[in-house]
């Protein structure tokens, strides 16, 4: 599984994982920052009219009306006034928001591109982050992480729309083959069912991971082409496959369950998900950690997995 030599080379190249993530706070941050900008004057204005109209506690009354109409404590009646209070606070609500139908259209369609910005955005930092790697794998020096997201920056734009347009479809895939899998297993076993799901879509995940795995490592080490540096990396890749799927595996599940504690733990969820987001770029570099050292495995080439003073290359 070549576990010890992965976190060798993520934790020796510690300052390549700390420029790439402040590349991306800063990617994120400017698209964040944009969306909210220009929504944030109608969120205000939705959040407002919610509260002046009274929405929440009507809709509460609605729901604690329907259970009390179960238990008998009050008339069909009395519950029909409780929905019909909660239809006019949709109404009052309508009224107090102007244009709230093109304003949410808006917000959708902004909220779309945002989503689409981040996906593709987000991989950008990841033949930098690969090269320094490779480079300090062959040659013990990692090299300049600012230079190289520049100088890579036209193969970067290419990368990733090739990986958003095929990603784009296998997480279609995935998301259909979960959904389906969750509706008929947790409808027939429960709970036992839905840890199922969980556990098919981490596997799905992993698969996923490994299809792309070699394509990046391939590129810097070969010099190919991005289009064919997938293909020999993809046959590259099967041999090998489990053990670098274990490995992917591992890090994805370990990645899912932080941050699914995160989310239960912390009250905060504006501070759970930025957590999130920190676990997620920590274990993508260790899932590019475990591409090249597999990669560089599976090829039989000598590499450095640490700082060494002599010549010789460390394959340990």
């Amino acid at each position: 599984m070549h576990s010890k030599k992965i976190v060798r080379l993520a934790a020796v190249n510690w300052a390549v994982f700390v420029k790439g993530f402040l590349f991306q706070i800063f990617t994120v941050g400017i698209i964040v920052a944009v969306f909210s900008l220009i929504v944030s004057d109608f969120f205000v204005a939705v959040s407002g009219a919610v509260a002046e109209a009274g929405i929440l506690d009507a809709f509460s009354g609605m729901i604690n009306g329907i259970f009390d109409l179960f238990n008998g404590k009050i008339s069909g009646a009395a519950l029909g006034e409780a929905i019909e209070k909660f239809f006019g606070t949709i109404k009052d609500f309508f009224e107090l928001v102007p244009d709230f139908a093109s304003n949410l259209a808006l917000s959708v369609v902004l909220f779309v591109v945002a989503t689409t910005l981040l996906y593709f955005l987000s991989g950008m930092t990841d033949l930098p982050t690969l090269y320094c790697l490779n480079k300090f794998m062959s040659t013990n020096n990692s090299g300049f992480y600012t230079w190289s997201y520049f100088r890579q920056f036209v193969n970067s734009l290419w990368y990733n729309f090739l990986r958003m347009v095929a990603g784009v479809v296998i997480d279609t895939v995935i998301i259909a083959a979960v959904i389906g899998s969750a509706l008929l297993f947790f409808v027939n076993i429960g709970i036992a069912g839905a840890v199922i799901s969980i556990l098919f879509a981490l596997v799905l995940c992993a698969i996923r991971v490994n299809i792309f795995a070699f394509w990046l490592p391939c590129r810097l080490v070969t010099g190919e082409k991005i289009t064919k540096s997938f293909k020999d990396g993809l046959k590259t890749s099967l041999d090998g496959f489990w053990w670098l799927f274990l490995n992917n595996l591992i890090i994805i599940a370990v990645c899912a369950a932080v941050c699914f504690a995160l989310v239960f733990i912390l009250h905060n969820i504006i501070l759970a998900l930025c957590l999130c987001f920190v676990v997620f770029c920590v274990a993508t570099y260790f899932l590019n950690c475990s591409a090249l050292v597999h990669y560089y495995e599976n090829i039989g080439k000598p590499y450095f997995t640490k700082k060494v003073n002599i010549g010789l290359s460390d394959e340990g």
